[in-house]
C-alpha cells in the first residue's frame, strides 16, 4: 500500500501526462507551432514552444524516477524538485495557451459575424445594381485585413476598424435602398415644386404691379423670378425634371436619384426666393390694410368717447382717412396722419377722465 506521499507523487505525474497530451492534441494550440504567426502572437509562441519540447523531453525521466520510488517511500528530493519545475513550466505554457484560446474565442465570433454581414451587403449591392460601390468594396477590404490579422496575430487582432468600415457600408446600402424606394415619391414632390413655382412666379410679378398701382413709391419690392428658370431651355427646372423622370422609368434609378438631389438644391432655392418675392411684394398693400384696420379701431374709440366731432379730432381724422384711402396711398404720410389722429384721441380721453370729479 503506497504511502500518501507516494500516491501524491504518482497522481501528479499522471496529471502532468494528461496535460501534456492535451497540449499536444489541441488543434488550436497546435497553431503555436505555425510559422505564419506574427507580432505579439509569434513572440509568445516562440517563448513557449521550446518549453513544450523540453517538457516532453523531461517527462520520461520524471515518469521513470517516480516509478522507481518504492511504495513505502521516501520520495527523493530530486524527484520532487523535478516535478516542481515541470509543473511550473507547464503552468507557463498553459497560461500562454489560455491567452490564445481566449483571444480566439473573442475574435472568431466577431470575424464570423463580419463575414456574414459583408456577404449580405455585397448581395444587396448586386441587387441594387451597384456591385462595385466604394463603401462595400472598402468593407470587403477591411474584413480581409481583419481576417488576416486574426490568422497572423490573434493576440492583438482588433475588430474596431473593420466594424466601423462595415457599418459605413451598411449605412450606405440603407441610403441607397431608401433612395431607390423613395424615388417615385421624390419625383412627385419635385413636380409639386414645379407647379408651385409656376404659380408663385407670376403671382410675385402681379403683386409687384398691384402694389405699385396702390402704393406711392413702395419700398422693399423684389424683382420677380424669370419664368424661364422653370420652363425655359433644357437647363431649366421643368425639362431637367422630365429628363430625371425618363431616367427613372428606364430603370437607371441611381442616376435619377443622384440627379434629383442636385435638382432639389436648385429648386428649393428658387422656391424660397419665389416665396420671399411674393411676400415682399404684397407687404406694402398688407401694411396699408393693417393701417386701415387701425383707423377703424380709432374711429370706434373716438365714437365711444364722444370725440368724433371734437374740433381737435375731426381734422386729423379726415387727414388720416384721406391719406389711407388715397390711390395710390402714401404709406409714410398715412402712418404719420394716423399716429396724430390716434394720439389726439388718447390725449383728449385722458384729459376728459382727469376733469371728472373724484367719486370717492
Amino acid at each position: 500500500m503506497p504511502t500518501p506521499e507516494v500516491e501524491t507523487l504518482r497522481a501528479a505525474v499522471e496529471r502532468v501526462a494528461g496535460q501534456l497530451y492535451a497540449l499536444d492534441t489541441d488543434p488550436q494550440l497546435a497553431l503555436l507551432r505555425d510559422g505564419s504567426l506574427r507580432g505579439a502572437s509569434a513572440k509568445a509562441a516562440a517563448e513557449v514552444t521550446p518549453l513544450i519540447d523540453s517538457l516532453w523531453q523531461r517527462y520520461p525521466d520524471l515518469q521513470a524516477a517516480a516509478a522507481d520510488v518504492a511504495d513505502t517511500g521516501p520520495v527523493p528530493a530530486s524527484v520532487l524538485q523535478t516535478l516542481y519545475q515541470v509543473e511550473v513550466d507547464l503552468a507557463e505554457v498553459t497560461a500562454v495557451g489560455e491567452r490564445f484560446v481566449a483571444a480566439w474565442h473573442q475574435v472568431l465570433p466577431e470575424l464570423d459575424e463580419a463575414t456574414v454581414t459583408v456577404a449580405g451587403l455585397e448581395a444587396q449591392a448586386v441587387s441594387l445594381g451597384v456591385p462595385h460601390d466604394g463603401a462595400v468594396v472598402a468593407a470587403r477590404r477591411a474584413l480581409d485585413a481583419f481576417s488576416s490579422a486574426v490568422a497572423a496575430d490573434p493576440l492583438t487582432a482588433d475588430a474596431t476598424t473593420a466594424s466601423a468600415t462595415i457599418e459605413k457600408a451598411a449605412t450606405r446600402i440603407r441610403e441607397l435602398v431608401w433612395a431607390r424606394d423613395g424615388l417615385d415619391d421624390g419625383l412627385q414632390a419635385a413636380r409639386e415644386i414645379v407647379s408651385e413655382l409656376r404659380r408663385l412666379i407670376p403671382e410675385g410679378a402681379e403683386a409687384a404691379e398691384h402694389t405699385r398701382s396702390r402704393i406711392t413709391d413702395p419700398s422693399g419690392l423684389l424683382e420677380p423670378l424669370d419664368p424661364a428658370s422653370v420652363d425655359g431651355d433644357e437647363r431649366s427646372l421643368g425639362p431637367w425634371l422630365e429628363r430625371l423622370a425618363t431616367q427613372a422609368a428606364a430603370g437607371d434609378w441611381l442616376a435619377a436619384s443622384t440627379g434629383l438631389e442636385r435638382w432639389r438644391l436648385v429648386a428649393d432655392g428658387h422656391l424660397r426666393n419665389a416665396r420671399a418675392v411674393l411676400e415682399a411684394n404684397r407687404a406694402p398693400v398688407e401694411r396699408r390694410e393693417s393701417l386701415r384696420g387701425l383707423l377703424g379701431a380709432y374711429e370706434a374709440k373716438a365714437g365711444a368717447a364722444r370725440l368724433a366731432e371734437h374740433p381737435d379730432v375731426m381734422g386729423l381724422h379726415r387727414a388720416a382717412r384721406a391719406a389711407l384711402l388715397a390711390r395710390p396711398c402714401d404709406l409714410q404720410a398715412g402712418e404719420v396722419a394716423l399716429r396724430a389722429y390716434g394720439e389726439a384721441i388718447s390725449s383728449l380721453t385722458r384729459s376728459s377722465r382727469a376733469a371728472q370729479p373724484d367719486a370717492s
